[in-house]
């Protein structure tokens, strides 16, 4: 017995990044990375402290970029909603958006939460934190041995 995996449409792909875009233009966003142009070089940094960037109008070129024949990876142009200390002045900023695949897979992109939603995520960000480092911790002291099953 073969199973048999439906396909989105290259058409049906492009209006998933439309729709995505379109819910989130003008609206400021929380991200940890960002794709900054300067003086003609693009680097996709991963920011140390988050940043607020504010959803740009971007050309469809942008935002209906396939990266194969079964996945488009939008990017948006974005402008800095409050200045930061690691993105300088005058610098192109985008950001990459989730991405869509044939077989319906989603992938999160760059965008953390909106401005509004960042008091919600706070508290599981704490969480997470809090567990990350107590996990270090318990690594360094009693080491990988003893975490294991017996």
């Amino acid at each position: 017995m073969s199973s048999h995996i439906n396909k989105l449409s290259s058409a049906a792909l492009e209006n998933k990044a439309l729709a995505d875009y379109n819910a989130y233009r003008g609206d400021t966003v929380i991200v940890h990375r960002l794709l900054v142009e300067t003086q003609g070089t693009t680097q996709y940094r991963e920011l140390l402290t988050q940043a607020k960037v504010r959803v740009l109008p971007t050309p469809r070129e942008k935002v209906l970029n396939f990266a194969c024949k079964d996945l488009i990876s939008p990017t948006w142009v974005v402008e800095l909603a409050e200045p930061h200390p690691e993105i300088p002045g005058g610098a192109f900023l985008s950001l990459h958006a989730k991405s869509f695949q044939a077989d319906g897979q989603v992938h999160r992109g760059d965008v953390f939460a909106r401005e509004g939603e960042l008091v919600a995520r706070g508290s599981l960000a704490i969480f997470n934190t809090v567990m990350r480092a107590t996990l270090k911790v318990v690594v360094a002291v009693f080491g990988t041995e003893q975490l294991r099953h017996q």
